[in-house]
């Protein structure tokens, strides 16, 4: 069993100070772990005061057990990250809606722990007269054996799991800087860190409005791969420190729905999209079995936004396709369709580059990191400057963009795309899911989100800007009849029934019976 090893640090996630349940079992278990504490050890947690207004010890242990619960059931192998300096986590920080203590918090760790419920790693800080070679690990924490024992008897729901109460629906992003202004790194990360806002603010009292009605539809709305036995998937991540491959796995449930907004450099012009759906992190191969509701869905996306943004903003029609080349091929190992991506990939990394060996640089290790030995990692900064020529070739008003520092401003383009969007259809109770150029959602509103992803970028552009779908639709297939053309009809019918993913397992049925009885339950309206 899982106990039986030893705490891998690198498999872990931070820890969540935004956990609630509607759950019995689990607040059952929670009672019942608080109360097998001594009257002293209690004690020392709450102190002797009769004042319950703070938080309790009691709602410590249960933020505790919940999401080592939650992340049990997916893997138990999986750690938790657990900070407990006490300036990890400021009482009264803008982002610390639920007020928790971490000096409480430790206590409660440290009675687990001697009650044999967690085990635990110590973490460490090893100061450096350079803050760049300053290191540190966060101690961690995962069911011990006798919680295990305890969670294998507990039945509960994925949706009465909630890893998101009170949290902020969105974040205000800096990062720290040295005296010179530039970002202070650790183990060669910026550190990120988040900045207060004022949401009285009339355009950021709106965004909240937005993401909290968001939230809402998709909290009622089910959301899962239909063809997935297990409440997962698994994908490989190359680990550049250990030269591996690794599984990871993707929960793929009703908790994972929660969708916030991010912005960057303490700017409201900077970055802004979307992010935390699960639906972000599967990939377009996975995307295509994705049901709402038990329906059938399709994805559609703008082509070549971030190039055609640039475009309309020089005055200039938006393409079809910015990144296709008319020349011959560049590397002979690579054919067109090949190229073309890393054509893609590489003006992407100059977007968000201010010189072009950075982008180089983000170019190589985006392959780098994903698979030991994958050529296009050893593709040299001659033959990067070949795509990127290439591309001016074709789009010359676009070269003043290149190395210049554009990403994040683009991004927060799109991100207004994605509020009109989201705005639109959730005004019409119309779950869509987003993955920031796209959407999904299901097939009936084919022809409906054609005519709004025109109207938002038209809205936010001035232009409507292309866009495409990764497969045909029912609907599309019942439009070629009116060209009376049989073999016509009879070749797109075979195309979508070779691209519809008709497998339903029975765990997607089981949970989304579940999710109606709860939904019932919950009073919500369909």
């Amino acid at each position: 069993m899982y106990y039986t090893t030893k705490i891998d640090t690198d498999h872990s996630v931070p820890f969540n100070y935004h956990v609630a349940t509607t759950s019995e079992p689990l607040i059952n278990l929670a009672h019942h772990v608080w109360a097998g504490f001594s009257d002293e050890e209690r004690g020392a947690v709450d102190g002797k005061s009769n004042n319950t207004s703070g938080v309790t010890g009691l709602v410590y242990v249960q933020t505790l057990l919940v999401q080592l619960y939650y992340h049990w059931s997916v893997d138990p192998r999986l750690c938790v990250a657990t900070p407990k300096n006490n300036n990890a986590v400021l009482v009264n920080d803008f982002y610390n809606t639920n007020k928790v203590s971490i000096r409480k918090q430790t206590k409660v760790l440290h009675l687990l722990e001697k009650h044999e419920l967690i085990d635990t790693t110590k973490g460490f800080h090893q100061r450096s007269k350079s803050p760049q070679k300053t290191s540190s690990i966060v101690s961690r924490m995962r069911a011990a054996k006798r919680l295990n024992d305890l969670f294998i008897k507990l039945e509960v729901e994925d949706f009465d799991i909630d890893l998101h109460s009170g949290r902020r629906l969105i974040e205000m992003t800096d990062f720290e800087v040295d005296e010179n202004g530039e970002p202070i790194k650790t183990n060669g990360s910026k550190v990120k860190l988040n900045k207060p806002y004022d949401e009285t603010q009339p355009h950021v009292a709106e965004k909240i409005r937005l993401l909290a009605a968001y939230n809402s539809l998709l909290k009622r709305t089910h959301v899962d791969l239909a063809n997935t036995n297990e409440p997962y998937i698994i994908r490989k991540k190359y680990n550049k420190k250990k030269e591996t491959d690794e599984e990871q796995r993707i929960p793929i449930n009703q908790v994972n729905k929660f969708t916030k907004r991010v912005f960057s450099r303490g700017s409201w012009n900077h970055h802004g999209r979307f992010y935390s759906g699960w639906w972000q992190s599967v990939g377009s191969a996975y995307r295509k079995h994705i049901r709402i509701n038990g329906n059938a869905t399709f994805e559609l996306d703008y082509s070549s936004l971030h190039p055609n943004i640039l475009l309309v903003e020089e005055g200039l029609e938006p393409k079809d396709d910015a990144y296709a080349l008319t020349g011959p091929r560049l590397f002979e190992q690579y054919d067109q369709k090949q190229q073309r991506k890393l054509v893609k990939r590489a003006v992407m990394m100059l977007f968000n580059a201010k010189e072009i060996t950075a982008g180089h640089k983000a170019f190589t290790r985006s392959y780098s990191s994903k698979r030991k030995g994958d050529p296009r990692a050893t593709i040299t900064l001659k033959q990067f400057e070949q795509l990127k020529d290439a591309f001016v070739q074709e789009n010359p008003a676009l070269e003043k963009y290149l190395a210049a520092d554009q990403g994040i401003r683009l991004m927060n383009v799109d991100s207004q795309i994605m509020e009109q969007l989201i705005n639109n259809f959730t005004s019409q109770a119309i779950p869509i899911l987003c993955v920031h150029d796209s959407i999904v959602l299901e097939e009936k509103y084919a022809l409906l989100a054609q005519t709004e992803l025109k109207r938002a970028t038209y809205r936010v552009l001035g232009t409507a800007i292309p866009n495409d779908q990764n497969r045909m639709t029912n609907d599309t297939i019942q439009g070629t009849y009116q060209f009376n053309d049989v073999p016509y009809t009879l070749t797109t019918m075979n195309e979508h029934e070779a691209a519809y993913p008709n497998e339903e397992t029975s765990r997607h049925k089981q949970n989304l019976e579940a999710f109606k009885a709860w939904k019932l339950k919950e009073g919500y309206e369909d």
